[in-house]
C-alpha cells in the first residue's frame, strides 16, 4: 500500500469512528422512552388513549410520508386547516 492509500484508509477509519461517536451522542431516545414522551404530551392536552389505541396511533404516525400513505380527500376526519 502506498502512502496516499494509507492516508485515505486512515482518514476513512477516523471518519467512521468520529461519525459513530457523534451518532451515539446525539441519537434519539429508545422507542419505549419516545412512546412515553408522546403519551405524556397527549395527556397534557387532555387526550387519553388505551394502550391498543395509542400503539395504533404510533404506527400511523411512523407511516406518515411513506409512498403508500394515502389520504382520502373525502374523509371528514382530514377536513382541517394546516398552518
Amino acid at each position: 500500500m502506498n502512502n496516499k492509500s494509507g492516508i485515505a484508509v486512515a482518514a476513512l477509519l477516523g471518519g467512521v469512528l468520529i461519525g459513530g461517536t457523534l451518532g451515539l451522542l446525539f441519537a434519539p431516545d429508545t422507542g419505549e422512552r419516545q412512546r412515553r414522551k408522546i403519551k405524556v404530551a397527549l395527556e397534557r392536552h387532555g387526550v387519553k388513549l388505551a394502550k391498543e389505541e395509542f400503539n395504533k396511533l404510533v404506527e400511523e404516525l411512523k407511516n406518515i410520508g411513506r409512498k403508500d400513505d394515502v389520504i382520502d380527500d373525502d374523509d371528514p376526519v382530514n377536513d382541517y386547516d394546516v398552518e
